[in-house]
């Protein structure tokens, strides 16, 4: 009977650090997923706002004030983001 204990007791400390462990990954999983979308988000700001030419940002917003509008508000810290034609 003490055997029984033992198997059962064991288990429950296995059961109880193995859900620790599952929510320290979880965590670390969700800080590198994090991580990543964010150096994204850089990668995808620094191509519209800086490696785009001003010629495809014109045909992009092809006279839209309201894109051209939130295409400046997103882009202000260039200057490119002054030079786009919204009287196409």
């Amino acid at each position: 009977m003490k055997f029984k204990h033992v198997v059962v007791a064991t288990l429950l400390v296995l059961f109880i650090t193995g859900c620790a462990q599952y929510g320290a990954l979880k965590k670390g999983v969700a800080s590198a997923a994090q991580e990543a979308a964010d150096e994204a988000l850089e990668v995808v700001l620094w191509q519209l706002c800086r490696a785009s030419s001003i010629g495809s940002i014109n045909r992009w917003i092809a006279g839209d004030q309201d894109l051209a509008d939130a295409y400046k508000v997103i882009c202000s810290r260039t200057k490119q983001a002054d030079v786009i034609a919204t009287d196409v």
